[in-house]
């Protein structure tokens, strides 16, 4: 018996040592593809902030040893879990109810770029940054709700992860940043706007 489970231990480990490391990306040259991107990360964060789960969106500790230069990662401070996020990232019970009142509508990002090897986040190589995006809901009587996730989030191979969630702002019906932001890269029911393609490298 103690056989099999050592057997059940090490297979366990092999398969897990073999799932893919994280690797940064530059944002598609396609526009289909960077849409595709940007909608599915938009949904996973929808999912996240209304379940409270957000092992969709962070990026495990081997995640970040792939992406980062080990004084980036120390840099920024201990790793997040999918539970434990910063203390300005708080969600409340009827934050998370609000957000699953509505379904996914869209993905506003700003502040996005990309970002060179050892450069201000510490990649360890070329990679599309963002810092914050407003994330849209659409209740089912057609109103819209809209809430800020602000932290440093990476594209990867695997989609995009979060290396840092810092704030997340309480959803908002009728958040007037629905009227007022421009949008970068954007995922909003008509189709996506896309003025980052051709976003300058940072040093």
């Amino acid at each position: 018996m103690a056989r099999v489970a050592l057997l059940l231990l090490f297979t366990l480990s092999a398969c897990a040592s073999a799932a893919p490391l994280a690797t940064s990306r530059e944002l598609p040259t396609d526009a289909e593809q960077r849409d595709r991107v940007l909608a599915i990360f938009g949904q996973r964060l929808y999912g996240a902030l209304s379940s409270g789960d957000f092992a969709a969106v962070v990026a495990t500790d081997r995640d970040r040893d792939a992406l980062l230069e080990p004084e980036a990662s120390r840099r920024l401070g201990p790793s997040m879990t999918p539970t434990k996020l910063g203390p300005d990232a708080a969600m409340t019970a009827s934050d998370r109810a609000v957000w699953r009142s509505a379904r996914y509508s869209g993905l506003c990002v700003q502040s996005g770029r990309l970002e060179l090897p050892s450069g201000a986040v510490g990649l360890r190589r070329s990679g599309f940054v963002f810092e914050r995006g407003l994330l849209i809901g659409l209740e089912p009587g057609g109103g819209e709700l809209a809430g800020w996730v602000e932290g440093t989030f990476v594209l990867t191979e695997q989609g995009f992860l979060a290396l840092a969630i810092e704030r997340i702002e309480p959803p908002r019906r009728d958040h007037s940043d629905l009227e007022l932001a421009e949008c970068e890269l954007a995922d909003h029911q008509d189709p996506p706007q896309d003025v980052v393609s051709g976003a300058t490298a940072t040093h």
